[in-house]
């Protein structure tokens, strides 16, 4: 667990031996359930070894400050978070490559628009996910560390939507890449509040998509 499939290093102590690498896994899911339920505030020393069952000397051993500890937990959900996005970006591609001769502007739309719509109903299903998300995104407002990590975990993903604009020509690509990312973003917290809207996160999308494609120069 010492590199990432993002571009950053775990920041605690990295153990070698498979006990070491489960107990540490252990205590970085703990953490996750206790910011879902009680924020980043509630992260403690005590309270994560308590969740995690492991002795307390394990968490201040892995981490002996806590600032690592939310680092590492931060690094530890973008993972899979980074690999949901990786997985839209293999569809998309696919959907390029398949009907590379005969694609047009409305059969994007159609396509993009359904795949979009359910990686965002995807995204809302894992309820605690989008908490930790949200909690990890106000700390960073508060911690300049974590902001670093935070920030560059979100050019990584705007990088992977940005390349895909360009694959297709579009010279504003980075510009069109973040008008998704924030189109996605809203619409997730919309239908965490309201799980009725998919309609409107279909046709949100749909919209978006369609002055972006038919936008090209």
């Amino acid at each position: 667990m010492s590199e990432s499939s993002l571009p950053f290093t775990y920041r605690g102590r990295q153990p070698t031996r498979i006990d070491g690498i489960e107990r540490r896994k252990l205590i970085l899911e703990a953490t996750l359930r206790i910011i879902v339920k009680s924020g980043i505030r509630g992260v403690r020393h005590r309270s994560v070894a308590e969740e995690a069952q492991v002795p307390l000397a394990a968490t201040t051993y892995y981490f002996k400050e806590l600032s690592d500890l939310i680092h590492d937990s931060f690094l530890y959900f973008a993972e899979d978070n980074f690999a949901s996005l990786k997985a839209l970006e293999s569809m998309s591609y696919e959907l390029l490559k398949t009907h590379s001769d005969n694609i047009t502007t409305d059969f994007l739309v159609d396509q993009l628009s359904d795949y979009l719509t359910q990686h965002i109903l995807n995204q809302t299903k894992d309820y605690d996910s989008r908490l930790l998300e949200h909690a990890f995104k106000t700390e960073a407002l508060r911690n300049e560390h974590l902001a670093k990590v935070v920030s560059l975990s979100e050019t990584e993903q705007l990088s992977i939507i940005t390349h895909f604009f360009q694959q297709l020509g579009y010279k504003d690509a980075e510009l069109h890449a973040h008008n998704i990312a924030a189109t996605i973003l809203h619409l997730e917290y919309t239908l965490l509040l309201n799980s009725k809207q998919i309609d409107l996160v279909h046709s949100s999308i749909r919209h978006t998509l369609s002055l972006i494609l038919t936008s090209k120069a």
